[in-house]
């Protein structure tokens, strides 16, 4: 199944219907005072009052540093201009656009590094609706196990078989077909959020047949 067409978030009201002209100053780089080093030596220039208010995580590196020269400059050496530029925009707009490959990679990464909420949580609901064709991915084994209970847990979670469910977490617990020692621990806990009720009783008869993480606890079935 492929993912769905992208998804627009967008904070409520959004910066860019207060203040346009914020963003219009960023885009024509003026008055800008901090310069964002990326990858392949790419550099973008912003703000740092409007990058530490919309950001509070950045705030001591980007205000507790002496300012020897201007502009300042943050090393953002993992980041690629296509996981930032949106990202900035973002904070310049207040809406964001998630997709199959930003949700899965480039906005999660960043949401994380920059302590984020609303963009996890952006990442998160994209996935909640397209979970199906996100548990096959790389990106979803690398998931903590916060975020995987998360999506188990929530109400609006689009799934057309609960064993997919089941399925997901198998992958999770076993990135690369080896059950890791320290995820397995997990198991139990991921395991209660399977809605039994809607599986196959011959699916589920089958794993009792089977070995697997799931047969070596008892809280797991």
């Amino acid at each position: 199944m492929a993912h769905e067409e992208a998804q627009v978030f967008g904070d409520e009201p959004a910066l860019i219907l207060c203040l346009p002209k914020l963003n219009e100053l960023r885009m024509a780089g003026e008055l800008t005072d901090l310069a964002i080093e990326l990858q392949d030596h790419v550099t973008l220039h912003v703000h740092s009052v409007v990058l530490v208010s919309r950001v509070p995580s950045l705030h001591n590196i980007v205000c507790g540093t002496p300012r020897k020269r201007l502009p300042f400059s943050l090393q953002w050496p993992t980041v690629s201009s296509e996981a930032a530029i949106p990202l900035l925009d973002y904070v310049y707009t207040g809406k964001l656009e998630v997709n199959g490959a930003n949700a899965e990679a480039d906005t999660w990464n960043f949401a994380r590094l920059v302590d984020g909420d609303h963009l996890t949580d952006a990442c998160l609901q994209y996935i909640k609706t397209n979970f199906e064709p996100t548990i096959v991915s790389d990106f979803f084994t690398q998931l903590p196990v916060d975020a995987v209970l998360s999506l188990l847990r929530a109400d609006d979670l689009r799934v057309e078989r609960e064993e997919n469910v089941f399925e997901a977490i198998k992958l999770w617990v076993s990135p690369g077909g080896e059950v890791d020692d320290v995820r397995v621990v997990h198991a139990a806990e991921l395991m209660r959020e399977v809605r039994w009720n809607r599986v196959n009783p011959e699916f589920r008869y089958d794993l009792l047949e089977k070995k697997g993480f799931w047969s070596t606890n008892v809280e797991c079935l």
